[in-house]
């Protein structure tokens, strides 16, 4: 009597009153919809399915295919019997493991709401546009306008989740972008389209010990990775040295946000060529931005520093601070500053940070200067000349 009293008043409310909406868990058999819907009616519709077009393109085909084995939660409408309520219909079936969640089958979508919360331009709007309340899409608007920030943004991006998305629509004329659009692949990794005009840029590579090099480079927005390259020779071969995961970027970028990457081992004196290129993943692999123009650097020796002389009565002692992979040091002495320097000894233990003068003449100024050296591969790979020194002998 109930029950037929509501479906008296069928035109004052905002739902059926002969139908009630279940959501069914993913596993749940048809055979056991069909049982439960007979506890509180006769029959029910199936409301979501997933059945493939065949005749979709097959660029589609593969991506559905590939989740078509998954099982998803279903949706009916079922229509109850004349002793229940909407309400009691759904505390019945809210009581049953298999059921997910229960509601009324609502008859009141607004467009005209829609339309007004978020300024909709299409003049199409149709009931669908409730599923924009359904994910918050208003509420997120209207949040945003109330923030109180007084930014303003010249663009929106609208992230858009989608198994097929028609970028032909005419509702995505001068919106889609597609060079911002990404595929998200089975392991929900994001990828772009399109990178190619997006390598690193402003790549700069510095000297940054006698066997390292520093190389820094501007981070790529969409990047999950920076892979690197070295060759020995601008157009040489150039080998995959490192890929550094853009995540770890906490620790390897600089003060200013740019990554860098130190490479070690390289041999004093020698020049390395480097070339950069950003990556992410795509489908079972990965799609990879043009290579950032080559930059190169060579592996020096420090210039010694330090450099002090002090005369005693028939020599003159001269000192320098320890080079970092020096093997020894090359020590040159003139008469006048502008004169010829002429080499007068080869110190030859990297350790060793002085040499003693005893050919001088007592009342006369000498000049000195030297270099270190590293030996790599038979050869003297030495530094740059130190600045001139001097002091009168006593």
């Amino acid at each position: 009597m109930q029950k037929q009293k509501q479906r008296d008043k069928q035109s004052e409310l905002e739902y059926e009153t002969g139908e009630v909406i279940a959501v069914f868990k993913a596993g749940v058999t048809d055979e056991q919809i069909a049982e439960i819907a007979g506890y509180v009616g006769k029959d029910y519709d199936m409301i979501s399915t997933f059945e493939i077009d065949e005749t979709l393109p097959e660029n589609k085909l593969e991506r559905l295919k590939s989740v078509g084995n998954q099982e998803f939660p279903k949706v009916v409408s079922i229509h109850i019997d004349l002793d229940k309520t909407v309400s009691r219909a759904e505390e019945i079936l809210d009581t049953l493991f298999s059921v997910k969640a229960t509601s009324e089958n609502n008859t009141n979508i607004k467009t005209a709401d829609i339309f007004t919360d978020l300024g909709v331009d299409d003049e199409d709007v149709d009931y669908q546009e409730e599923f924009l309340r359904q994910i918050k899409v208003p509420t997120a608007w209207k949040s945003w306008n109330e923030s109180g920030y007084d930014i303003t943004y010249s663009q929106v991006y609208v992230a858009v989740i989608d198994t097929g998305l028609d970028i032909t629509h005419p509702d995505l004329k001068n919106m889609y972008s597609k060079e911002k659009s990404a595929t998200i692949g089975h392991n929900g990794v994001s990828s772009i389209e399109k990178m190619d005009a997006t390598y690193p840029q402003n790549i700069h590579v510095g000297r940054a010990s006698y066997q390292s090099i520093r190389i820094k480079w501007d981070p790529v927005e969409w990047a999950e990775r920076y892979v690197i390259f070295r060759s020995t020779s601008a157009n040489g071969t150039y080998t995959k040295i490192q890929s550094i995961r853009s995540r770890d970027g906490d620790q390897l970028t600089d003060t200013n946000g740019r990554y860098q990457y130190v490479d070690a081992g390289l041999d004093t004196g020698s020049a390395y060529y480097y070339k950069i290129r950003a990556a992410c993943t795509y489908k079972d692999g990965f799609r990879f931005s043009e290579y950032c123009p080559v930059a190169n650097a060579k592996c020096t020796l420090d210039t010694p520093t330090g450099l002090t002389l002090i005369p005693t009565v028939g020599k003159m002692t001269f000192s320098w601070k320890k080079v970092n992979g020096a093997n020894g040091y090359l020590i040159s002495k003139a008469t006048s500053k502008n004169g010829t320097f002429t080499r007068i000894k080869e110190i030859t233990n990297g350790s060793t940070l002085s040499f003693v003068d005893t050919a001088v003449t007592a009342g006369k100024t000498y000049y000195y200067r030297m270099r270190a050296y590293r030996t790599v591969n038979g050869k003297k790979v030495i530094s740059n000349l130190t600045e001139i020194v001097s002091k009168q002998a006593k």
